[in-house]
């Protein structure tokens, strides 16, 4: 659901082409997930911070997570539940467009700020999207409608 909402939100904003999305979507079945876009993705972490603890990896041969708490980016509780979400994933959207090298970490980070204000959904709506919780998309769906066009959707959802 979440690559749905995301790649539509792309596409209005003309940030990428039908095309690119059309192939993105196609290609995230073979990409592994990576933590640093997760970190970013669920908003623990910036782009500076990832790509710190990148360079720290590469000097140091240790695992991304342990360098993150280590840095004081990630609490453990944190990073448990990134890889929790790495695990039942399937590809972000924002994996993709990045190896692709549609974005960079930093125009990514970005991307997702202005969709977080502009969709106007919680951290727990978003997360909601990408498990798709079918239970909290249609509370989602409700809040966004208003006046008396509400009461017969949620009529029909809590009958």
């Amino acid at each position: 659901m979440f690559n749905q909402y995301f790649g539509n939100y792309l596409l209005e904003k003309k940030l990428i082409k039908p095309e690119e999305l059309k192939k993105v979507l196609a290609e995230q079945k073979s990409v592994n997930v990576k933590l640093g876009v997760l970190t970013i993705d669920s908003g623990y972490m910036n782009a500076t911070q990832v790509e710190s603890i990148h360079k720290l990896q590469a000097a140091k041969d240790r695992k991304f997570g342990e360098l993150a708490i280590e840095e004081g980016h990630l609490t453990e509780n944190q990073l448990n539940e990134i890889l929790n979400t790495q695990k039942k994933s399937n590809v972000l959207l924002g994996q993709v467009l990045i190896e692709k090298g549609l974005f960079t970490l930093e125009q990514y980070e970005g991307v997702m700020s202005q969709y977080r204000e502009d969709s106007q959904l919680t951290s727990d709506e978003i997360q909601a999207l990408k498990n798709n919780d079918i239970t909290q998309i249609a509370e989602i769906f409700l809040k966004t409608l208003s006046g008396q066009h509400e009461r017969m959707p949620r009529a029909y959802f809590d009958a």
